[in-house]
């Protein structure tokens, strides 16, 4: 039979791996399979060899037995067989038997009929009640599955019956494999030898007797001592039979169930969707000739994980699930809340064992049950020591509450000891002992009184209050503490007021420091990190408060209003040349609030600088010499101006003093602001007002004012100002007329981080604003500020014209004027931008407010007539 189961799979596998010419070679039958894939097998291929298998009645341990002996390795042969089972499943293959019976092909078409009917169980949703029922979730769970293992050994006490197969295996001497199916009659047919009895035999028995019978065609089976053995054998248990088991009662899904004869009561259990709601979890019954030879306890196993009642089912068992007898409910603090179901004999404890046992928040000092009578409701009261003999009735709903968030012996102490916290009450416990375990006062314990904050007995509060100095030295009696005191013992820290002293001015590091007693003018002007070399050597001011008594100032007289006049002490130090402070000085005693001022020296100022930029000889960044230097002098350092020089268009920009930016980085945002404001002229030529205007979020401008649109920020560089108002203004000046009269108003004084911009000549004009086509233009002096705005198409509707104005390459402006009806535009510059403003918005009237309009002209009118008929 192997030879034969061989032969198939070479010819079938030399069709994948080889031509056809090869493949009907005579060499087949030693061909080799080591090296053949089961990934690599088509699903054609594959489902011409089931049918020529089936045609020939080879079962699955065959086809694997004979792979395997053609060196197909044991992960491939299990690739390989479980695409036959998938081909087979869905054709519909049955095992054709040498008797004409067919029977279905258990690992295959049992299994896929009782997924099934698995599947058709779970369509139903548990309610919120019955999900209560503890084990109910275990058969309803597509997680879990109580499937029959196939693969698993055969047990020893395994019953031979119809329908299964044994599969004899014979090597040494002699070489042969049988595949004997148990017919209806219960036996097994080898050939030459006859039929064997083999039915109601465990595997064990059956196999025993078949090599029984087979010694006497191999005689080498025989073992004795003239002729030992040298033939040997081997009964397993090949394709298991079927089984019809019947499920009645309180399941989800009653009927008959074809199973595997390897099947439990929990197999079966399963496939039927297990217990209802009223359903036993208990008492499962299985029937077998009438008679009930086991009762399943599910707990058992949902419980204590084992259940000796999970006996193996045999055809035509009956496993009947009666509704159960006495279940109670578990509420409250326990692991599993729900419905358990209680055998007569069971105590109260057994359904908290069931429950998972209390949790840790439970009050179980006493459950509370409430029990149904004939009549109505009753209590009953649990004690924990009671649990084991109280017998709980059918319907009875046990309460399982939280403890109180509440301390037996718990008392509280806090403040100026070394061990603040919580601690145990205990008996004759007195304040100074608790004041002991907590390791005693701090230092800065104010001893002579120490609350005590106590609940009554009506839980209304109050303080109580110790001295402990008196307690310590036997003049006043110890307090007793009771449950949830609270001791707090004062700090002298406490009683006082936060002590500081201040310092500003010329030092490295201003501000307040705690004050300490003892502490010198010169303690503290170490602790601001020392004078600054810019400290005036003229005076240290200190400021005192006057702490003045109620007496003074109210004798009356000049003296006590001066007194009650004065708000503050001035004290006033010299500093030496080394800036060190005088030694009498220096050990001057301050007290708690004093201020003290170290001032900057008149003389004293740290280098300043502006910039050039442009068209100037040596641009770049100067020191200001003096207070009194103008532009003019700026220029002559920087060596004059070049040949390129449009003086027209020089500008002035001025850091903006009322917007703060720290000192450091005040600079370089300008120059951030500069090179923004470079790369806008130098390129408007190229550049409509569209992309200026348009482009997105690369800049951003700092203000709407005309004068300060022209200066961007690159928000990209200078993300960390944090600048919400203008940060530089641009300044109009007539660097022509400052270079003809230095020191004339035309020049103006130089300060910190200014920057001196001259430009080249530009060659364009830009139009903005209300507009039909704002662009940038070619500048040409024959045109006029019309013209330009010709170019641009022309004024729009919402255009105010009488309001346009234009900004000069040098910051400067110039508007629009009107004489009467005729407007006087501006004169256009190399480098201007003309902007045209849109119209205010008006407001629309309602139809009241022109009633009122009219009423009021039309009662003015009558009144001018009526005058002028009076007059003479």
């Amino acid at each position: 039979m192997a030879c034969r189961v061989a032969f198939i799979l070479i010819i079938f596998f030399s069709f994948h791996q080889l031509p056809s010419a090869l493949a009907q070679s005579s060499d087949l039958l030693q061909r080799d399979l080591t090296n053949t894939r089961a990934d690599q097998i088509s699903d054609e291929q594959l489902r011409r060899f089931v049918q020529y298998a089936d045609e020939r009645n080879l079962s699955d341990q065959q086809i694997e037995a004979a792979a395997l002996s053609r060196n197909m390795t044991s992960i491939e042969v299990e690739k390989l067989m479980n695409r036959i089972r998938q081909i087979r499943s869905q054709g519909g293959r049955r095992t054709q038997q040498p008797n004409g019976s067919q029977k279905p092909l258990l690992t295959d078409s049992v299994r896929q009929q009782t997924q099934s009917q698995r599947d058709t169980s779970l369509e139903k949703a548990l309610t919120e009640e019955e999900k209560k029922v503890f084990g109910i979730e275990l058969f309803n769970s597509s997680d879990l599955t109580f499937e029959p293992s196939l693969n698993m050994a055969t047990p020893t006490n395994y019953q031979v019956g119809p329908g299964d197969e044994l599969l004899v295996n014979i090597w040494g001497a002699s070489r042969q494999s049988y595949s004997l199916e148990v017919n209806r009659n219960g036996t097994v047919v080898i050939d030459n030898l006859g039929p064997v009895y083999v039915n109601g035999l465990t595997i064990g028995e059956a196999s025993q007797r078949i090599l029984n019978r087979l010694t006497e065609i191999y005689s080498g089976l025989r073992d004795n001592p003239e002729r030992p053995a040298n033939t040997f054998a081997e009964v397993t248990l090949g394709q298991v039979r079927s089984i019809q088991v019947t499920i009645v009662g309180e399941v989800q899904k009653p009927g008959t169930y074809t199973l595997p004869s390897l099947a439990t009561a929990f197999n079966a259990l399963y496939l039927s969707g297990g217990p209802t709601f009223i359903g036993s979890f208990r008492d499962v019954e299985i029937v077998r000739n009438n008679e009930v030879v086991a009762q399943l306890d599910v707990y058992g196993l949902l419980v204590g994980g084992k259940n000796p009642q999970n006996i193996v089912l045999r055809d035509q068992d009956i496993i009947r699930v009666v509704p159960y007898e006495k279940r109670i409910e578990l509420k409250g603090e326990v692991k599993r809340p729900g419905y358990y179901e209680m055998k007569a004999d069971e105590p109260l404890s057994e359904a908290v064992r069931f429950s998972g046992g209390f949790t840790d928040e439970a009050y179980t000092n006493r459950l509370k049950v409430t029990r149904k009578t004939s009549r109505a409701r009753r209590i009953e009261d649990v004690e924990e020591q009671a649990l084991d003999a109280f017998m709980p009735n059918n319907g009875d709903v046990v309460q399982v509450d939280s403890i109180l968030d509440r301390f037996e012996n718990r008392v509280e102490i806090y403040g100026a000891i070394f061990r603040p916290g919580e601690y145990a009450l205990q008996e004759k416990m007195t304040l100074m002992t608790l004041i002991q375990r907590a390791e005693g006062l701090r230092e800065d314990a104010f001893s002579k009184r120490v609350l005590i904050y106590r609940k009554d007995d009506n839980l209304s509060a109050e303080v109580l209050s110790a001295d402990l100095q008196s307690i310590q030295a036997g003049n006043a009696t110890d307090i007793p503490l009771k449950r949830e005191d609270i001791v707090r013992v004062l700090s002298l820290k406490d009683l006082e007021e936060e002590f500081t002293v201040e310092i500003n001015g010329e030092v490295q590091a201003p501000g307040k420091f705690p004050f300490m007693y003892d502490m010198t003018l010169e303690d503290l002007i170490a602790m601001a990190g020392g004078m600054k070399e810019s400290a005036s050597k003229a005076k240290v001011e200190v400021a005192r408060r006057i702490r003045q008594t109620e007496n003074q100032g109210t004798n009356g007289g000049t003296n006590g209003d001066v007194a009650l006049l004065k708000t503050a002490e001035i004290l006033e130090f010299t500093i030496k040349e080394d800036l060190g402070i005088d030694p009498a000085t220096a050990q001057f005693t301050l007290q708690p609030f004093d201020q003290v001022f170290i001032r900057r020296s008149p003389g004293y100022e740290e280098q300043q600088t502006v910039y050039v930029e442009g068209e100037a000889l040596y641009p770049g960044k100067y020191a200001i010499k003096n207070k009194n230097e103008r532009i003019s002098d700026l220029i002559k350092r920087a060596g004059g101006l070049t040949s390129y020089a449009y003086t027209e268009g020089a500008s002035l920009v001025r850091l903006n003093p009322a917007y703060f930016i720290e000192k450091a980085e005040k600079e370089e945002a300008l120059r951030d602001s500069l090179k923004m404001l470079q790369y806008q002229k130098y390129f408007s030529d190229t550049n409509n007002n569209n992309s200026v205007n348009n482009s997105g979020n690369t800049a951003k401008r700092l203000t709407n004012t005309p004068l300060q649109e022209s200066i961007l920020i690159n928000q990209a560089t200078v993300p960390r100002y944090k600048i919400i108002e203008p940060l530089t203004q641009n300044i109009g000046i007539d660097l022509e007329k400052i270079i003809e009269r230095p020191g004339s108003r035309y020049d103006i004084r130089l300060l910190p981080g200014d920057t001196l911009m001259i430009p080249k000549e530009l060659q364009t004009v830009r139009m903005s604003g209300e507009l039909l086509y704002p662009v940038s233009s070619r500048f040409d002096r024959r045109k006029s500020f019309k013209n330009y705005i010709s170019e641009a198409g022309g004024f729009t509707k919402e255009a105010d014209k009488k309001r346009s104005y234009i900004i000069y390459a040098n910051g400067s402006v110039d508007r629009t004027r009107s004489i009467l009806f005729v407007k006087n535009y501006p004169e256009v510059k190399p480098g201007a931008e003309i902007i045209v403003p849109v119209k205010p918005p008006r407001p629309n009237l309602s139809p009241q407010a022109w009633i009122g309009i009219g009423s009021g002209l039309a009662t003015l009118t009558l009144t001018i007539i009526t005058i002028l008929d009076r007059l003479p």
